[in-house]
């Protein structure tokens, strides 16, 4: 299922995980070396019962976590005149996109 922010595809829900696609020099959030996502998509993934996301960057890694995590050590910010989450890449587990790791 795909998700949208005003009309623009942000990523899509695959079973119990959301995957989001991100230029790194664009969308992390230097001030907290996070990734950031819109409290609109977050009340979509619960209505959604997803449980893990899944950032993938344009610099070949991926980005994984638990939805709990994500809410547990997010730092909830207004953004570009959205509210979003951000969680520190000190909180994710981080692969080389398409390798195999439990999380």
């Amino acid at each position: 299922m795909k998700i949208k922010v005003n009309g623009k595809v942000v990523g899509e829900i695959e079973g119990d995980t959301y995957i989001t696609k991100r230029v790194k020099a664009k969308h992390l959030m230097r001030i907290y070396d996070a990734w950031g996502i819109s409290s609109t998509v977050i009340q979509k993934l619960k209505l959604s019962n997803v449980s893990r996301i899944v950032v993938i960057s344009d610099d070949g890694m991926e980005y994984r976590t638990h939805m709990l995590n994500f809410l547990s050590n997010g730092i909830t910010k207004e953004w570009g005149g959205d509210e979003q989450v951000f969680l520190p890449l000190k909180f994710w587990s981080e692969a080389i996109k398409g390798q195999q790791e439990l999380f």
